[in-house]
């Protein structure tokens, strides 16, 4: 997990670096007059869009692989006590600590269970909602986009010709 975490945070210092050497170039072209103030601006917000949707997504990816291990963990302590139980009353099969036991194995499930996850951002797919982050022709901007990714056009979503392919792509997701 440690080599995880480490890995998504040199990752996460690339796009950084990535994304101030995108804003340098922009701020030289805005100098140049190459762009306006406005274009320069939406393309700054849409950087720091991108980056703030890759925080999301290794926070995401974070909190489920501890989520994880906190659920194993759980189930090894309860597996582990219903063991030490039994052995130490076999004639009625550990009860009633048995019982007790796995009870508290469940409530403490249930808590971890029921602990918010962190927002993924778009990265598992989806619908992409209506927050728009900042306005444009087409009716707004709601997130990025990585690379070799196919978005569907809203005037595509509203169309009942597309229907059954958007069914079936969300239930192949």
């Amino acid at each position: 997990s440690d080599l995880v975490s480490q890995a998504e945070q040199k990752q996460l210092r690339e796009f950084e670096n990535n994304k101030k050497q995108k804003e340098q170039i922009l701020k030289k072209q805005l100098e140049r007059g190459l762009i306006d103030q406005e274009t320069y601006n939406k393309q700054v917000e849409g950087l720091e869009n991108d980056l703030a949707s890759k925080q999301a997504e290794i926070e995401y990816k974070r909190a489920k692989r501890d989520r994880t291990a906190a659920l194993l963990s759980v189930a090894s302590s309860t597996a582990s006590g219903i063991m030490k139980a039994v052995a130490a009353s076999p004639v009625t099969g550990g009860m009633p600590w048995t019982a007790i036991i796995a009870a508290l194995g469940a409530a403490q499930t249930g808590l971890i269970l029921s602990a918010p996850m962190p927002d993924k951002s778009f990265f598992e797919g989806g619908h992409t909602g209506d927050k728009v982050i900042y306005p444009d022709e087409y009716g707004g901007v709601v997130g990025g986009v990585h690379k070799n990714e196919w978005v569907m056009p809203e005037i595509m979503t509203q169309d009942p010709r597309y229907a059954p392919t958007l069914q079936w792509l969300e239930a192949e997701r």
